[in-house]
């Protein structure tokens, strides 16, 4: 018996070390596992089997502790240890409701024991794991009342108060944690991220330093160190950290995708096509874990068959636990007498490149058929800008501070008949509030230039370039298309007085190429093309947008490897909208960008007569300049091949008549459809009526068009399921 007992406190040990992990430890067994008979040696054995199995889930090798464990379980049914552990090797290879089932039958037999606490918390950690954060919460509540100083519980409750967006009591729970073992890295690491989301950067980057100090092996300090150095600018340090975590563990998904998103960004090449295709392969494989969607986009090599994946990965992760614990609030009735409620949610109701193109749409909507409500879940930055989107709805509403069920019961409350998602994707969005379905219909538009998976959104409002039927299959959303482009301009937009080239820096006697897209959608391919049209054209300079210094050295850098002189890549500072759309003017051509194309930037080059050379992509984001080019019928400035993008670059570039015809062109504006607001504005509110009609009859949502759409020649693929107004 004494070996067996010696072997017991070695297991408790053993879990204890792992109870971050795992949840909470495995009291001294041998006290309530009396329902097995096996003698005192058999126990000793058997203990020493669960020790290897829990290395084996410590590894990552939970199948093959599973099938272990299958087998120990059918032996010894009713062994505390074995169904615990079982249950925490099952939860962790997906297998919830098989786990869960078997911890319900753990606290039916042990509910009242005083060691109960310890399977409830683990009970707890495999909630939390499977998204059930609600039913988690309860668990590591009722076992704290037990056992209210118990470190391994603290924390699994505070990692789910994180997961639940409660911040505050998370620091606390983190806190509270840290007074037993105050040098304890995980606890650390835990309260820096706590504190980093409350701003108080200084005292977390103190927790992430400390706990690598402790523990110079923790992937996750290195990774959220890393984080917190590019949220202050360190852009080395961060790089450092994000390759420490990786290095450390390499599939360490956040790291992965935060390292690949910031070689992007500082066009540091070297490495990146490999880091690209482990984020590619991550998606593709189905490995545990979601990548952001808006930063997948950008990936070289990246379908619209992945894109979708990756969308539908991240909504389940995300938005699956918002499921579980609030309840849809579809409204019983769709059909009403009067103007259809239209609802718009932003985060970006400011001085953003989505207001830039949408304010004039707000203003010039049918008052006499809709009304019009803002939702706001943006900071409140005032400018002239947002004093203007505020004054062009009938209704505006903060709603930065509620929580997505309380979004959801606001906009059901306010009877929206559509609710339109301007976010997707992005920063600060709101779009998980379209899992609660507050509106009969629910609509992506102009944000972002993707699908946003199944269940969320019934449309998503796009033309026959960016999705073409062909494409149907890789949307959660059907297609509402515009007759020209689904993007929208804005005629008012503010333009200030033109700047000289020698005030910007330019050359008065030389071509000037520019392209003002963000860093990170410039490839290492786009790149050596633009070395080539420059060497072919050698009185020119290349016109790029300002980011960081290292982005510019690393630019410049590759120009010189390529036998561009640097000094003919110019970097324009950052300057007010208004100015830089002043500023756009002083160039001669404007170069492009693939996989990712230039968006509002592309609008606001053609709006300053500067034409636009193009690559048309694969994907929607991809795609975005032929459909703008498209709608001002300048077509043949989109290149199919890189040789032909090359060949028209360079041609523009020294041919002046040629491009004074397509300057010629662009300065037509009244005539081009790209930028007539007021017909835009009634093609889109054709397809409004069109959603609204189909879901007043119990009609399923279908792609759809305004008059004339159908058969326009970037239609691809059958069209059976399409209705027209």
């Amino acid at each position: 018996m004494a070996a067996a007992q010696s072997v017991a406190a070695l297991l408790r040990e053993h879990l204890y070390r792992s109870s971050i992990d795992l949840g909470a430890p495995l009291l001294d067994s041998a006290r309530y596992d009396a329902d097995d008979a096996n003698t005192g040696q058999d126990r000793a054995d058997l203990h020493v089997q669960l020790i290897n199995i829990i290395d084996q889930l410590q590894a990552g090798r939970p199948q093959e502790a599973c099938r272990q464990l299958a087998i120990l379980f059918e032996l010894h049914p009713n062994h505390v240890d074995v169904q615990q552990v079982y249950a925490i090797a099952l939860a962790r290879i997906g297998e919830s409701e098989r786990a869960f089932e078997l911890f319900e039958d753990l606290l039916s037999r042990y509910d009242r024991h005083m060691y109960a606490p310890r399977i409830r918390s683990h009970y707890a950690a495999a909630l939390r794991d499977a998204g059930h954060w609600q039913e988690a919460l309860l668990h590591y509540q009722r076992a704290l009342e037990v056992c209210p100083g118990d470190v391994p519980i603290l924390n699994g409750l505070g990692n789910t108060l994180r997961d639940l967006g409660r911040w505050k009591e998370a620091e606390e729970a983190f806190s509270a944690a840290l007074k037993s073992q105050p040098n304890s890295s995980v606890l650390l690491n835990n309260l820096g991220t706590c504190l980093q989301h409350a701003g108080k950067a200084r005292r977390a980057r103190t927790c992430f330093e400390k706990a690598l100090e402790h523990e110079p092996s923790l992937a996750d300090a290195w990774y959220n160190l890393g984080n917190l150095n590019q949220e202050e600018g360190h852009i080395a340090d961060a790089l450092r950290d994000y390759a420490e975590a990786l290095a450390i563990q390499p599939r360490l998904l956040p790291a992965l995708s935060a390292l690949t998103r910031l070689m992007q960004q500082t066009c540091e090449w070297d490495g990146l096509d490999w880091l690209e295709g482990q984020v590619l392969n991550h998606v593709r494989d189905g490995r545990p874990g979601a990548v952001f969607p808006f930063g997948f986009l950008a990936l070289d090599g990246s379908t619209s068959a992945d894109q979708l994946q990756c969308a539908e990965r991240w909504r389940i992760q995300q938005y699956l636990p918002l499921l579980q614990s609030t309840a849809p609030v579809r409204r019983s009735s769709v059909t009403h007498e009067g103007k259809i409620r239209i609802g718009y949610l932003s985060s970006d109701f400011h001085e953003h490149a989505t207001m830039h193109l949408g304010c004039e749409v707000f203003e010039l909507h049918d008052r006499d058929r809709f009304e019009i409500i803002a939702y706001s879940a943006g900071p409140n930055l005032h400018s002239a800008t947002r004093k203007r989107v505020k004054q062009a709805f009938d209704q505006f509403i903060d709603v930065r501070d509620l929580s997505l069920p309380a979004l959801a019961q606001r906009i059901s409350s306010d009877r929206i008949d559509i609710l339109v998602d301007m976010n997707g994707y992005t920063r600060n969005s709101r779009s998980g509030v379209l899992a609660l379905h507050p509106a009969p219909v629910q609509v992506s538009w102009l944000g972002y230039p993707g699908t946003l998976g199944h269940e969320l959104a019934d449309y998503i409002i796009a033309d026959q370039i960016v999705a073409p039927m062909s494409e149907a299959r890789h949307f959660g959303e059907k297609f509402a298309w515009m007759p020209f482009s689904y993007q929208s301009n804005d005629r008012q937009r503010a333009v200030a007085e033109m700047p000289t080239r020698e005030s910007c820096g330019l050359p008065e006697d030389k071509t000037v190429f520019c392209c003002f897209n963000h860093a990170y959608k410039i490839t290492p391919t786009v790149f050596q093309l633009w070395c080539d049209i420059l060497t072919e054209v050698p009185d020119s300079v290349l016109w790029l947008l300002s980011s960081t210094q290292l982005t510019q050295d690393n630019l410049r850098m590759r120009a010189e490897q390529a036998g561009i002189d640097p000094s003919r890549l110019i970097f324009a500072k950052v300057v007010k909208p208004d100015q830089h759309r002043a500023r756009l003017a002083l160039a001669d051509i404007f170069l492009d960008t693939l996989p990712y194309n230039a968006h509002t930037t592309c609008s606001d080059a053609l709006w300053a007569g500067v034409p636009v050379i193009a690559m048309s992509g694969k994907t929607f984001a991809g795609r975005v300049s032929h459909s703008l080019l498209a709608a001002t019928g300048l077509e043949a400035l989109v290149a199919d091949s890189p040789e032909a993008y090359k060949v028209k670059a360079v041609l523009l570039a020294q041919d002046p008549s040629l491009r004074a015809e397509v300057k010629k062109v662009l300065s037509l504006k009244d005539a081009l459809p790209l930028f007539d607001t007021p017909r835009f504005v009634e093609s889109m509110e054709k397809l409004y009526l069109q959603m609204w009609q189909r879901a007043a009859k119990g009609m399923a949502p279908a792609h759809i068009c305004p008059d004339g759409a159908v058969g326009q020649t970037h239609q691809e693929g059958g069209s059976d399921d399409v209705t027209t107004a």
